[in-house]
């Protein structure tokens, strides 16, 4: 499991050096779990430190050097409602495939926790509940209060995704929105190219079954959830509401299976 720390965890962590943070720290610097951060995040805590707590940053020095930074890749998605100042945080986050974020900003990334359909797979979640200090037996038992990191089957679609977002963006089309959320459930993929939209759900399967790759998932009732959903998306987005708009059907083989993606256009 990778987790990724915001840069007000690392900060508690040196400050509070029998707290949680800090504690999960070191069981990661031990090997338990991957741990990762951006340089984005490091050096706002280095620099709220230096102006609060100057005393510490040798023992946050110490804490973060071990610990992997990651970039932001400017390219990848962002939940719409985040704000731009986050922005880096999440992409570094979901660019090195984190299972968790952890953050104690749950102003900003309050809508995000817990809700990882919301924000491409990533569990945002603050440090959890559990002993603080470094008591040998304490380890497992604030090991398993940890967040539950996604699940194969969620990865698989991610990668799916991911291989059908690049084929699109290749061809010119630009992303307006991905794994985009409401009641009625969720839009995989939302592109425009030349004023026109294009509506995309994807489906990955290791073989071909009964389903024909998928092509039965796509029932009556998902038909209906995804016009519903479509409409809330025209909704929240009224300047995109008079453009033409084609839904796409992306069939995706997925490994031990192989082969080029399959494009059914379906009518709405």
């Amino acid at each position: 499991m990778r987790i990724f720390l915001d840069a007000n965890v690392l900060f508690t962590a040196a400050h509070n050096p029998r707290g949680k943070a800090e504690f999960l720290i070191t069981l990661g610097n031990g090997g338990m779990f991957k741990l990762a951060k951006s340089a984005d995040a490091s050096e706002e805590a280095r620099r709220n430190l230096e102006r609060k707590f100057p005393e510490v940053l040798p023992e946050f020095t110490r804490l973060v050097a071990s610990i992997c930074i990651v970039p932001e890749n400017l390219s990848l998605p962002c939940p719409e409602r985040l704000a731009e100042k986050d922005r880096s945080i999440f992409r570094a986050a979901y660019g090195c495939k984190a299972d968790v974020l952890l953050t104690g900003d749950l102003c900003d990334f309050g809508f995000l926790m817990n809700a990882p359909k919301l924000a491409s797979g990533i569990l945002i979640q603050p440090v959890p509940p559990g002993p603080g200090g470094k008591a040998e037996g304490h380890q497992h038992q604030f090991a398993r209060s940890l967040p539950m990191p996604r699940t194969a089957a969620r990865r698989q679609g991610d990668w799916a995704e991911q291989r059908v977002l690049r084929l699109l963006q290749q061809r010119g089309w630009r992303l307006l929105a991905r794994q985009w959320t409401c009641r009625w459930g969720e839009l995989d993929l939302v592109l425009e190219k030349a004023g026109r939209l294009l509506l995309v759900e994807v489906k990955g399967r290791r073989r071909c079954g009964p389903d024909g790759w998928g092509v039965a998932a796509l029932h009556r009732g998902k038909r209906l959830r995804l016009e519903r959903a479509w409409a809330c998306w025209l909704a929240a987005h009224p300047d995109w509401a008079a453009s033409a708009v084609e839904l796409v059907f992306a069939l995706v083989p997925l490994a031990p299976a192989r082969g080029p993606v399959r494009w059914l256009r379906l009518d709405h």
